[in-house]
């Protein structure tokens, strides 16, 4: 059973669909940038460590696919097909068969 928010990280870490950037990262356009190319192609959350100006982290794109939606929701598709809430219902549409990995260093370093 998933209590809170770190616990489901650490799933998250142990399906490898967690990706965590330590490297230096302007919070300005770089964050969103990022989040946003690992949202299009259904990669991985993303965690920012090293947030420029910030002292605490980012965490990003956490429910952008549906995997990540039924794992947090401890459920899954078929059961949420059948569920009377039409927003779940659309949360089992579509499930991606596996995570794809994200390579942290291509992330974009600035954008103009």
């Amino acid at each position: 059973m998933i209590n809170d928010l770190r616990e489901f990280l650490n799933l998250l870490e142990a399906k490898k669909d967690l990706v965590h950037i330590s490297r230096p990262t302007s919070p300005r356009f770089e964050i969103a940038a990022g989040i946003r190319k690992t949202s299009d192609i259904e990669g991985p959350a993303l965690l920012f460590d090293n947030v420029v100006g910030h002292s605490m982290p980012v965490l990003g794109g956490l429910y952008a696919v549906r995997r990540r939606a039924i794992w947090g929701l401890e459920t899954t598709p078929g059961k949420i097909r059948h569920s009377k809430s039409p927003s779940l219902r659309n949360c089992a549409r579509k499930e991606s068969a596996s995570p794809i990995s994200a390579d942290p260093l291509s992330l974009p370093s600035r954008l103009h």
